[in-house]
């Protein structure tokens, strides 16, 4: 995951966190520094004091023949080399932009640890995710801009790696995408919203009513989540009469609904 951690009154900046572990590269002023740490919604202060003097402090302590010593050995090595300046002209002064071989082999590689690493299971993941996994296995934290993860994605998608819904992609051969996708909408819009509930049988189970799909089985009462109102429609049509009365018959009951997957929120 992603922390933003300020020093004093600078600007925070952005590090990762990796296995549990935040390395944070800080100059720090001789006694209490206080570093402000942003993971989430959740902003910690931390205050550390540094005992360490500064390099001056070091040359009195050890008095001149340290300075005497460090200076001759600045000044030699100015005599025996020379600098050398790379120049670079152009709109972008402020980065380096590099380019790199990616291997469908390591792009595949990537997309299976970030869910892992996510703890995600065979769940679909977004294009943020994906790039936050290139970052971490193969630029070594270097950005990948945006335009090139999407277009890595899309090839994948044109060589059958993988699939893609709603701007999710899940590997090719692992059930329904659509499904797939929506189900993990549907699981985060429940964590987002703090909603108890507990999965059974590949439904949303929570102290008011049951989530889940078409042609479950449901014990209590139901919302249906359709992709669309497009699907909903598609999917009555597809069924007789008499199951399309029924369906009909518990919406008017209040115990069945179809509701769009965008629309969850409005009744969790």
């Amino acid at each position: 995951s992603e922390a933003y951690v300020s020093f004093g009154d600078s600007p925070g900046q952005k590090f990762y966190i990796t296995d549990g572990t935040l390395l944070v590269n800080a100059k720090l002023d001789k006694g209490e520094n206080l570093l402000n740490f942003e993971i989430g919604d959740a902003k910690i202060p931390v205050t550390i004091m540094n005992e360490q003097g500064s390099l001056f402090e070091f040359y009195i302590s050890y008095g001149l023949p340290a300075i005497v010593l460090v200076a001759i050995a600045y000044f030699g090595a100015r005599i025996t080399r020379r600098p050398t300046y790379r120049l670079r002209f152009g709109d972008s002064a402020d980065y380096v932009r590099q380019e790199m071989p990616l291997p469908v082999d390591r792009a595949m590689e990537g997309f299976r640890m970030i869910r892992r690493d996510m703890k995600l299971g065979s769940a679909p993941i977004t294009p943020h995710e994906f790039s936050v996994s290139l970052k971490r296995y193969l630029t070594n934290g270097a950005d990948v801009t945006e335009g090139n993860v999407e277009e890595i994605l899309r090839k994948l998608v044109e060589q059958g790696r993988l699939e893609t819904h709603r701007d999710y992609y899940q590997l090719a051969g692992e059930g329904d995408v659509v499904r797939n996708v929506l189900r993990r909408i549907v699981r985060e819009k429940l964590i987002e919203s703090g909603t108890e509930f507990h999965e059974s049988e590949g439904r949303f189970v929570t102290p008011d009513f049951e989530i889940g799909f078409f042609g479950d089985t449901f014990h209590g009462k139901a919302i249906i989540v359709v992709d669309d109102k497009a699907e909903e429609k598609r999917i009555l049509g597809s069924i007789g009469e008499k199951e399309r009365a029924r369906l009909r018959l518990q919406e008017a009951n209040g115990r069945l609904s179809f509701l769009p997957v965008d629309r969850l929120s409005d009744v969790l």
